[in-house]
């Protein structure tokens, strides 16, 4: 949602969608009376890809209510077994954050080495409540000259992304509370690996190697001899998303239009990882 108001020109609009999708919140920081009005653009795109625009008049009512606490979710979660290139971890907020504190935010490697996140490594998403942390570090900075890893166990390497409280200030002036997740660097020995050969004449496609719960652990775009490594033990499904463009995205269609979906392949097996193990010849052709 955009400010319209030539009042409020440079004034920052906050919004935050609440109720599981169904009401937008808009937050009224720019100290507006019940009797004053302000206009706005609303802008909104359904799962289809369709997109609507409407000029909206938004008058904010006196009135108390109990305030919601400010509250961070950490995706992946604590004790999850993660890839370094990249190291990625999205924070969601339940209200938008207005500002945050970069210079604070870091990573501790095997509990002994301090790495400072930059602003380019912070990406901050445009409804300012969720923010994707994405680091690439080649864990051979943390071996001895001797090849031997910093720890004095064979367990693998941890990382940890350390908030301290203050960090992120929401919208309404409240600090999020300190917190700490650890997260266990795969092991190569302890990961399989998935190898197989696209042919087609599309212009462009996306490989995903999906778990259980079709959710996506990994994809590999436009690469005919694609390679999943350090896949985890367990079951996983391919899916290729067929492009109309080389470098587009896939496309639901738009039943308005009578325009069809792009075309969805899966690998008609399920393939069963165990550690230390190769899968190949996992060709698909369409």
């Amino acid at each position: 949602m955009a400010n319209r108001s030539k009042r409020f020109k440079e004034a920052q609009l906050y919004s935050h969608l609440i109720e599981n999708g169904h009401t937008i919140r808009v937050y009224n920081t720019l100290g507006l009376l019940e009797d004053d009005m302000l206009e706005a653009k609303l802008t909104a795109q359904d799962i289809m890809g369709n997109n609507i625009e409407k000029n909206v008049s938004i008058h904010f009512r006196d009135r108390v209510i109990e305030k919601e606490k400010f509250k961070c979710t950490i995706q992946p979660t604590t004790g999850t077994k993660v890839d370094t290139t990249p190291f990625q971890v999205h924070i969601s907020t339940n209200k938008p954050i207005k500002s945050i504190r970069t210079d604070n935010l870091f990573l501790i490697v095997n509990q002994a080495d301090t790495l400072q996140l930059t602003p380019e490594e912070i990406i901050i998403h445009p409804n300012r409540d969720s923010i994707t942390i994405q680091k690439d570090f080649d864990l051979n900075n943390w071996l001895h000259p001797t090849g031997e890893v910093k720890l004095e166990s064979d367990k693998s390497p941890s990382i940890e992304l350390y908030i301290p409280k203050g960090v992120f200030t929401s919208v309404e002036k409240e600090l999020n509370d300190a917190a700490n997740y650890k997260y266990l660097v795969k092991n190569p020995q302890e990961c399989g690996t998935i190898k197989g050969r696209i042919t087609t004449y599309a212009p462009g496609f996306i490989v995903q190697l999906l778990n259980t719960n079709y959710e996506v652990v990994a994809e590999i775009r436009n690469k005919t001899d694609y390679v999943f490594k350090n896949v985890l033990p367990g079951n996983y499904k391919i899916r290729v998303l067929i492009l109309s463009e080389k470098d587009g995205k896939w496309s639901f269609g738009n039943i308005n239009q009578s325009i069809p979906p792009n075309p969805v392949i899966f690998y008609p097996h399920e393939l069963a990882i165990v550690a230390n193990w190769e899968i190949d010849y996992i060709d698909i052709e369409f």
